[in-house]
């Protein structure tokens, strides 16, 4: 369900919904623990028209989202790789990536978590 379908049936305004989830969401986020991630697959999809897409990092293990963030580029590796470490993860914990052929993601993965070279050509 939508935040304006949402403000619409409760007749409340959608940026204090918007507030609402903010505060909630940060709160569940902040109490994360991914010390025990080993297999992460990612994807994007796009947000709107345009070319604005957002990479999802999942927790194979435990089919989870763990990371959301902007971009299609390999700085989407280093931002999941940050925010990983902020919730006590590891990156020497990571054995598996999953993710499609986008050179971006695979250079990405290259450069950030040098232990799991991809080849250029496929995906692992």
């Amino acid at each position: 369900m939508t935040v304006t379908a949402i403000a619409e049936m409760i007749d409340e305004h959608d940026t204090r919904i918007w507030r609402v989830l903010e505060y909630y969401v940060g709160e569940a986020r902040s109490n994360e623990d991914f010390s025990k991630v080993k297999s992460v697959g990612v994807d994007e999809t796009s947000r709107a028209k345009g070319h604005m897409y957002v990479p999802v990092f999942i927790n194979l293990d435990k089919s989870k989202v763990v990371h959301v963030c902007e971009g299609k580029d390999a700085s989407t590796i280093e931002s999941f790789k940050n925010d990983l470490e902020q919730h006590k993860g590891s990156s020497d914990n990571i054995n598996n990536f999953c993710c499609d052929m986008s050179p971006a993601f695979i250079s990405g993965i290259n450069d950030t978590f040098p232990m799991h070279q991809l080849p250029l050509t496929g995906s692992m």
